[in-house]
């Protein structure tokens, strides 16, 4: 019984730490989509700050060249098209702001005090019902186990 119940603890475990990497390769993609995400993000505000400036320097040119009428309609163009830019970068700056916060949201569920520590908790659980299952058979139930994590009780 005893054999049986080693070699069954044993697959659990190896089950247990496949899944818990598996998971923390997950973790690793998402937290590497995180930093991408924030460098991409830190690129589109730069961006935004030298447009706005373009655009300032755009209108102090437009002020003092007010004669060059086809220049000044292409400028406006210009212009035109450097403000749908922008918008089109608020945009997408605001919908990396969310995803950044999605990605922040993912890190922590998959981070230790989130999925690893539930798996952990119910993986320790697991093996204190087993045990107890086994010391109550051997023992008549005269022996008692208590497992814990990180110095708190799991259970009784």
């Amino acid at each position: 019984v005893r054999g049986a119940a080693e070699a069954a603890l044993s697959r659990f475990e190896e089950d247990l730490g496949a899944r818990v990497k598996a998971l923390q390769c997950k973790v690793e993609d998402a937290r590497a989509d995180v930093a991408s995400a924030r460098g991409v993000l830190e690129k589109s505000r730069l961006f935004a700050g030298q447009l706005e400036e373009a655009k300032r320097a755009l209108e102090t040119e437009k002020s003092r060249v007010n004669t060059r009428g086809e220049e000044l309609a292409r400028c406006r163009e210009q212009l035109e098209a450097s403000a749908r830019r922008v918008e089109e970068l608020k945009k997408q700056q605001s919908e990396m702001e969310v995803d950044l916060a999605r990605w922040g949201e993912v890190d922590e569920l998959f981070g230790k005090k989130g999925l690893q520590n539930f798996v952990y908790e119910v993986a320790v659980l697991e093996l204190q019902q087993r045990a107890a299952r086994y010391l109550e058979r051997l023992s008549d139930d005269s022996l008692r186990l208590e497992l814990r994590v990180e110095g708190q009780v799991v259970g009784r």
